[in-house]
């Protein structure tokens, strides 16, 4: 074991498990964490003062997205590591380690993690699997995603259905993620620019979503069960994100149950005002 992973095998302080178990379970994500990490593409050097406490340790860029996805998970032992954490975390880490600042770049890791841990404190439930099936469980979100599309576009819902294109053959990566894996770096910093600064957080990233699926429609209504799969499993590259977010901006403006919910909120506004 490496230096640093020694360590972590000694930061493992659950009293209720013994030490073989502790060490046993610390192995248990290390070897987890690497697969997950190393499949983020970050296998070039990079010089990190948070490794071992000096500066220009030379490490790997996966090995930093490991110890942050490790303490991560100790610190969150009801959620620990769930294969996927490392896919949010690649585009955080991403856009603080290229920082042009010389003041910023050498605190990617403190930086990515603190965003990593206040995404992840929204959408954890996402990954809990006790709680798959409730309302804030991923499946929950799915079948928000089924009554959005079937309010906007029946036609199109009717159709997914009709070919028995459930939503977890596209849609549970699409939303567990983020849709880190449907689009190139660029535009996942750009989506998730109007992600995070929208004030409905990820109840816009539903909108997302259904906007993707509105804007191949005719496409997905002529194809079978086999062609609706490959489509939806491989986003067209051919369309813009500005393009998406833009129809689920309108999708959204459109919809009645965003209705409803807006009016709601201008409500009690409007009587905090008095």
């Amino acid at each position: 074991l490496s230096s640093w992973k020694k360590r972590k095998l000694h930061c493992v302080r659950r009293t209720s498990l013994s030490i073989w178990s502790r060490i046993s379970l610390s192995l248990k994500y290390v070897a987890h964490l690497e697969s997950g990490a190393a499949a983020s593409g970050w296998s070039c050097p990079v010089t990190s003062t948070a490794a071992a406490g000096q500066e220009g340790v030379q490490e790997a860029h996966w090995e930093v997205l490991e110890r942050i996805l490790f303490i991560y998970a100790k610190l969150n032992p009801g959620v620990a590591y769930v294969q996927g954490m490392n896919e949010i975390l690649a585009p955080m880490y991403y856009l603080f380690a290229t920082d042009s600042s010389e003041d910023f770049a050498p605190h990617a890791e403190a930086d990515a993690f603190h965003c990593f841990c206040t995404v992840m404190s929204e959408i954890r439930d996402n990954f809990v699997k006790s709680l798959d099936n409730t309302e804030s469980g991923i499946n929950g979100v799915m079948d928000d995603l089924l009554l959005t599309l079937h309010r906007l576009d029946p036609e199109l819902s009717a159709a997914l259905d009709g070919k028995n294109v459930k939503p977890q053959f596209f849609a549970f990566r699409w939303l567990t993620l983020l849709l880190s894996q449907e689009f190139e770096m660029p535009d996942i910093l750009r989506l998730w620019d109007s992600l995070f600064s929208d004030p409905e957080r990820f109840k816009f990233l539903i909108y997302v979503a259904t906007a993707m699926l509105v804007t191949i429609r005719d496409r997905l209504l002529a194809g079978d069960f086999a062609d609706n799969l490959k489509l939806l499993q491989a986003y067209p590259p051919d369309i813009s994100i500005d393009t998406l977010i833009a129809r689920a901006i309108e999708l959204r403006h459109y919809d009645p149950v965003y209705q409803a919910r807006l009016e709601k909120q201008q409500q009690q506004h409007q009587h905090q005002q008095r």
